[in-house]
């Protein structure tokens, strides 16, 4: 699938999509069933509102003041009609969008984050991999957008550009259906199939250079948003690491980057400029010219010989005879009036077909003016489809859960019962993060794997209650600033009223008892700025005696501790029967483990 072009294969992808936005409940099929209904409402009522101008300028001719009373009582109440249909029609369109925005976001974080049997969720391999540019945007950007795109060219409304990239410009497809058929039946019945076919064949010659420029633009609007996401996560990234970045170097470098990226995204944007413009132009041409299209039908109408073989005088009341011969010749003054007269109706005539002809053209320019948002639409899906397709190839490792910890490979053999404790020791790039990595499954196990379940496991048929296991690195990982509660009861949501109960005691036994005089349970609070390193870990580890897992595996998580806070904690959690694999350099703390596994990083252990 070729990036962002919008071909078969795209058209495809975009049904599937659709079918991702909805789950067929009462309500999506009422708020569907509420936007057709309201498009042919709005229709109706604009076609009414379209007739009355010739009966305006019928009675202002005719100085008819009670025709003209009533013409006006119409036209008022018409629009007002038309205008409560339309808006009626944009409250209908963003409710769909809002309610597709929830199942389609909710659909990519079930696959962003499924269950394997490993206990990984693909998010991992991902990010990790970087097979997607900023997954975070394909979830919370385009998953937003594309419904919203979507039902405003369904519905109508994508000219805007507020928050959802919809307001109430332009109509959509159904708009379009329906007008279409009316006004091309009605057209034809006033002028006949020449007007309709040149209406058509106008359109079709604008829509087939349109194609080709949708294409093109689509494919730079992908790679201008890649390029605005790097610059993006770029600056995301000073703006963490800022005090790091102060501590090394001047910023120079930094400053050059991002200077590159912008550059980069700014000379795209160019070419995205005049594509655009180009498509814009088409739009612009086709839309500027249906005042000479319409003219040119009605000329030919009302001109040619063929007028009134088209239906020119299909209204009895307004079939008027230029000839004098057929009206009173003996009568010189009938002579005169005759033409006043054939002036009179037409007019009526010229004013409702030529309302009804602009109708016609008007329901074709909104096919021609979804040529920039289709191009939007195929970069959003194209870009959701891939990143579904790189969670979907990510293959999970197979691990069989048991309750004791077994790894054995061709360099290594590790065998723990529960209860039981391991140190693993080595110097730096000896491979020892990479063994844990392996034993959690983040990487391929190559050999035999067999561990409890993860704390909070995912998955329904095992019971991580009774035997478990617990990682923890030596950068404590405090998600979403969220509250102390919920940092200690992690990764397990349904244990907080637990927390609740115990969370004094855990946090005096880890040393941070006096959190509770600054911070309420409750309080939401970005811990990596107020936490130091070592406050850091000792709130990750708290977790691990709260839960009680099986195992508790801590890849240099007390390597900010201070000897005998490291040697405390480490003790603390063997007393409650927690099986220790600990990575660390410290040899004081080898006496507390009955194993040692010293790793060269010659693949000899």
């Amino acid at each position: 699938m070729d990036s962002g072009k919008l071909n078969w294969s795209l058209i495809g992808t975009i049904f599937r999509l659709t079918s991702r936005c909805q789950n067929g409940s009462l309500l999506d099929w009422i708020s569907i069933a509420a936007i057709v209904i309201f498009v042919v409402l709005y229709v109706v009522f604009g076609y009414l509102m379209l007739l009355v101008p010739g009966e305006i300028y019928q009675a202002l001719i005719n100085e008819d003041t009670s025709a003209f009373r009533r013409a006006m009582m119409k036209l008022f109440f018409t629009t007002l009609a038309t205008v409560i249909a339309r808006s009626m029609i944009g409250f209908s369109r963003d409710v769909t969008a809002n309610r597709w925005r929830n199942y389609l976001t909710l659909y990519l974080h079930n696959e962003y984050f499924r269950f394997g049997s490993d206990d990984v969720p693909p998010c991992y391999q991902v990010c990790r991999d970087g097979v997607v540019d900023n997954p975070d945007q394909r979830i919370v950007d385009d998953a937003r957008t594309f419904p919203f795109t979507l039902a405003g060219i369904i519905a109508g409304g994508y000219g805007s550009s507020g928050t959802d990239g919809i307001g109430d410009l332009g109509g959509g497809i159904l708009e379009a259906v329906v007008t279409l058929t009316w006004y091309s039946f009605q057209t034809y019945k006033r002028t006949g199939w020449l007007s309709v076919f040149f209406a058509y064949g106008w359109t079709a010659v604008v829509a087939f250079v349109g194609y080709f420029l949708v294409n093109r633009t689509s494919s730079l609007v992908v790679v201008q948003e890649a390029l605005e996401a790097t610059f993006r996560s770029s600056h995301v990234e000073v703006k963490h690491r800022c005090e790091d970045m102060a501590f090394s170097s001047t910023g120079g470098f930094e400053k050059d980057f991002l200077n590159g990226c912008v550059t980069s995204a700014v000379q795209n944007m160019y070419r995205v400029i005049a594509w655009r413009t180009s498509l814009n132009s088409v739009d612009n041409f086709f839309m500027y010219f249906l005042s000479f299209v319409m003219y040119s039908a009605l000329g030919f109408a009302v001109l040619s010989s063929s007028g009134e073989e088209n239906g020119f005088y299909s209204d009895p009341s307004e079939k008027v005879r230029l000839d004098s011969k057929t009206l009173w010749p003996r009568f010189r003054i009938f002579q005169v009036l005759t033409p006043i007269w054939a002036v009179v109706c037409q007019a009526k005539w010229i004013a409702q077909t030529g309302g009804i002809f602009i109708s016609l053209l008007s329901s074709l320019t909104i096919v021609i003016n979804l040529n920039s948002p289709s191009s939007n639409l195929a970069a959003q899906a194209w870009r959701i489809m891939k990143f579904l397709d790189s969670v979907k190839a990510v293959d999970d490792n197979q691990i069989t859960t048991t309750e004791g910890l077994n790894y054995r490979s061709s360099s290594t053999d590790i065998r723990l019962v529960p209860k039981s404790s391991l140190l693993i020791a080595g110097p730096n790039a000896s491979g020892k993060t990479t063994l844990l990595r392996r034993i959690r499954g983040l990487w391929p196990a190559r050999g035999l794997l067999e561990r409890p379940p993860i704390v909070g496991s995912c998955d329904p048929h095992v019971n991580y209650h009774s035997s478990s296991t617990m990682f923890l690195t030596g950068q404590p990982y405090l998600p979403f600033s969220r509250p102390l509660l919920e940092q200690i009861a992690y990764p397990d949501p349904t244990s907080t009223s637990k927390a609740e109960d115990e969370a004094e005691t855990i946090l005096e036994r880890v040393g941070l008892a006096y959190l509770l005089d600054r911070f309420k349970l409750q309080d939401e609070v970005d811990w990596y700025r107020i936490l130091s390193a070592g406050e850091q870990q000792r709130l990750a580890l708290a977790r691990v005696l709260f839960h009680q897992p099986t195992f508790a595996v801590l890849d240099e998580a007390t390597s900010c501790l201070d000897q005998e806070s490291e040697v405390t904690l480490v003790k603390a959690m063997q007393a409650q029967g927690i099986g220790v694999v600990l990575v660390s350099f410290r040899k004081e703390v080898r006496g507390l483990f009955g194993e040692v596994i010293n790793l060269t990083g010659d693949g000899q252990g």
